[in-house]
């Protein structure tokens, strides 16, 4: 009996050679790890090129929300090269690669902060040149409303049960 499953195994194997083989190596991942690694630490790495397509990005952007133009804001997103960070930041956290955690979560507020200078700088310069982008246009985009604490609300009723007899702020 234990010839006969021996034998078997033998011919199964001769089988996995030819079908299972060319499955399996077409399945197998095209780049490892190391390589990944690598390109995304590349792609967040802080450049000339990095920092120059972050300044356009954010002007375009300011550019966009001053003409209100959606258009020109998602543009603007394609432009900018934000992402890099925060794939170097998820994929550390993931991999647990301390340095590259560290270099996404430096670089993308590094820039965040370039961008927010840049759109000051802009609404400063476009205030000072033009009266028509006054003051009307920004207290349009910062219109407030209660239902962001309605939010915090089902945040906090979530959390903590015995809340539920806390009314609705929205109603």
């Amino acid at each position: 009996m234990q010839r006969g499953v021996q034998q078997r195994m033998i011919n199964f194997g001769s089988v996995s050679n030819t079908a299972w083989s060319r499955f399996s190596s077409s399945v197998r991942a095209r780049t490892n790890l190391a390589q990944v690694l690598h390109d995304v630490r590349a792609d967040a790495a802080l450049t000339f090129d990095w920092v120059f397509l972050l300044l356009v990005a954010a002007f375009v952007a300011a550019i966009g929300l001053v003409e209100n133009s959606t258009v020109i804001i998602v543009a603007s997103m394609l432009i900018s090269p934000l992402m890099g960070p925060i794939t170097a930041g998820t994929l550390g956290t993931a991999v647990k690669d301390r340095s590259l955690q560290l270099m996404g979560v430096k670089n993308e507020f590094l820039g965040l902060f370039l961008s927010l200078v840049m759109g000051f700088l802009f609404g400063l310069t476009i205030c000072a040149i033009d009266e028509r982008y006054g003051v009307a246009v920004f207290y349009s985009r910062c219109k407030t409303s209660l239902y962001g604490l309605n939010g915090s609300r089902v945040a906090l009723q979530w959390r903590w049960p015995c809340l539920g007899s806390i009314t609705s702020l929205s109603e």
